[in-house]
């Protein structure tokens, strides 16, 4: 009998288990609005007009892709003084005024920037010693097959 009572009561609450409706009268609906406003941009316009105020080290990280791309491709390469130069001019002229003008652009900001140190250098170095250090820099993490200018001149491929 003691064992009967709780066998009962277990009988019992299985008995009345509740049913949970899931459903829903209706179905849920979602009311969405959108407004969408397109603006084209001129992204070489956008670029330039910033290009215009920004530092040189700000301009040269803007075009550290296209000069990779020129290394990559042999057309230039890294002199001693720490300035590019055209190693190999393309055939097509379209395509040899980009890499001119690049490299233009690209030495006029480096140039820039050997003077900058030199000015704010407190031991006096001149812009020349800063261009140096850049060219050894940059010789040193040049990529195999990029074109380099040893301290003596000669050029060579890495």
């Amino acid at each position: 009998m003691k064992h009967a009572a709780p066998l009962f009561l277990f009988a019992v609450f299985a008995a009345c288990s509740p049913t949970i409706k899931i459903a829903t009268p209706e179905p849920v609906t979602f009311d969405v609005n959108m407004k969408v406003e397109i603006e084209t941009k001129d992204p070489a316009k956008d670029k330039n007009a910033e290009a215009e105020t920004d530092s040189p080290e700000k301009r040269r990280r803007y075009r550290m892709a296209e000069v990779q791309k020129l290394k990559d491709n042999r057309i230039i390469g890294e002199g001693k003084d720490g300035l590019l130069y055209l190693r190999e001019k393309p055939a097509d002229a379209e395509y040899a005024a980009y890499a001119t003008a690049l490299v233009d652009a690209e030495n006029k900001d480096r140039n820039e920037g050997f003077a900058s140190k030199a000015a704010s250098d407190s031991l006096k170095r001149p812009a020349s010693y800063w261009a140096e250090d850049f060219a050894k820099k940059m010789r040193d993490g040049s990529w195999p097959g990029e074109w380099i200018q040893n301290p003596d001149g000669s050029w060579v491929q890495r």
